[in-house]
């Protein structure tokens, strides 16, 4: 088939010199093809795109209509990315195949549930908008190179978040917590997730490729959680540095390094036990959680999340296989278990109570997934790259206790994430991040 071409050119003229940009579209073989020049343009359009996407979905939180703009946007610069590309073949990636199997049991779910009406149709509209961002970043990502940079984006755009939620904290806001809600509403239990693996990658930089000056950051990411008051947040932001430590066996005085990183979390936590200001805000949330846990006294916030879990545990072993419907659990413990309209506040048992056991090995198989790469890439081809994703994964494994992913923007970004590393990890680049090199 003979090749057509439509060569589309434009020259700028600029303090006296010209520029010429030339875009190119062909066909050939039944492909479509639109080469943007060197530079690829389309690559540049869609990282201002991720990074936006971050931004401005924190900035305008309770504006409904940003979700899904920025995600349409960062779609249709994705598929600029995949035409530049010229690639013969188009290959769908797990992460689409998988969520768009958990969009469609949730809505056959629809079918049973018992209440569907607009509880099930708006949990469909919302994954549908997280598929787009998650199959965005897959289609991106081809390399280790091109996952560097969209973490590095990344950590830019939780630099950016930062900087605004600091600057919108008032004078009496750092005593009283929930930095993180102040700028537009955010839940802190949400944004702390990116704000954690933010600060994983940040120290996974700084201490295995030698980035000290990303230490601060690290820094600065851990007082945003102590000061968000969620525990979760801040055990996370503590705990992944340590576990980078312990993993990165190649280290000399590895033991010695293990000790260290232990101690400064421990001292992290002494500080906040015993600086008033920090008790004030977080301090005395862990520890009225140790004596709940010992029987010696009340938590109000834990003893009500595990009346909700105890509800999502009893509708499920009403419906344990097929569940009682996406976007069903708020519903029925508003109308059963009068607890108001809320959410479990463990991703285990929301997917269990609202999809039973098929959407619950649905779900978790992309963990599966991830863990089983990663295990291979740090034991058997030691990469030195897959300790960063084996602490990333551990993270939101250890989060889904206390948080809802599976219809979370915030989640879903990390997890699309995490599972590009799970083919970029064995390209060029991702050879030369062997743990011989540490």
């Amino acid at each position: 088939m003979p090749v057509r071409h439509i060569l589309i050119s434009s020259r700028l003229l600029l303090c006296h010199a010209r520029e010429e940009r030339i875009i190119m579209v062909s066909l050939r073989k039944g492909i479509l093809r639109i080469n943007f020049g060197s530079e690829s343009k389309a690559r540049r359009v869609y990282e201002f795109a991720f990074l936006m996407n971050i931004v401005v979905v924190f900035a305008f939180y309770r504006v409904p209509i940003i979700a899904p703009a920025t995600a349409a946007f960062m779609f249709v610069a994705s598929f600029f990315v995949l035409m530049e590309s010229g690639k013969s073949r188009i290959m769908i990636p797990y992460i689409t195949i998988w969520y768009l199997t958990l969009i469609l049991y949730g809505g056959l779910s629809g079918l049973w549930a018992q209440f569907f009406t607009s509880y099930n149709i708006s949990f469909i509209i919302k994954l549908c908008i997280i598929l787009m961002i998650s199959t965005s970043i897959a289609v991106y990502v081809d390399t280790m190179e091109d996952l560097d940079r969209l973490m590095s984006l990344f950590v830019a755009g939780a630099v950016i978040i930062t900087i605004l939620e600091f600057f919108a904290v008032p004078a009496d806001g750092w005593k009283n917590g929930s930095v993180g809600s102040y700028f537009s509403g955010n839940n802190p239990n949400d944004i702390t997730v990116w704000i954690d693996f933010a600060s994983a990658i940040a120290f996974y930089r700084a201490y295995v490729n030698g980035k000290k000056w990303m230490y601060p950051l690290v820094a600065v990411f851990i007082i945003f959680c102590a000061f968000s008051s969620s525990r979760k947040g801040l055990l996370a932001s503590l705990a992944a540095p340590i576990m980078i430590v312990f993993l990165s066996v190649g280290k000399k005085n590895y033991f010695l390094r293990i000790i260290a990183a232990l101690a400064i979390g421990v001292a992290v936590l002494l500080i906040v036990m015993e600086n008033d200001t920090l008790y004030t805000v977080i301090g005395r949330r862990f520890d009225s959680m140790i004596d709940y846990i010992r029987g010696e006294g009340t938590d109000g916030s834990i003893a009500l999340r595990q009346r909700y879990i105890a509800a999502a545990k009893s509708m499920f072993n009403e419906s344990p296989i097929i569940g009682k419907g996406m976007g069903n659990y708020s519903r029925i413990l508003e109308s059963e278990y009068y607890l108001g309209n809320f959410y479990s506040h463990n991703n285990y048992w929301q997917i269990l109570s609202e999809l039973g056991l098929i959407g619950f090995v649905i779900y978790f198989s992309m963990y599966v997934y991830c863990v089983v790469i990663f295990l291979r890439a740090y034991f058997v081809e030691r990469r030195k790259i897959s300790v960063l994703f084996i602490t990333a994964i551990t993270m939101m494994i250890v989060l889904d206790s206390g948080i809802i992913s599976y219809s979370s923007k915030y989640g879903q970004l990390v997890i699309a994430i995490i599972y590009s590393a799970t083919y970029a990890i064995h390209s060029d680049g991702g050879r030369a991040y062997s743990m011989k090199r540490q």
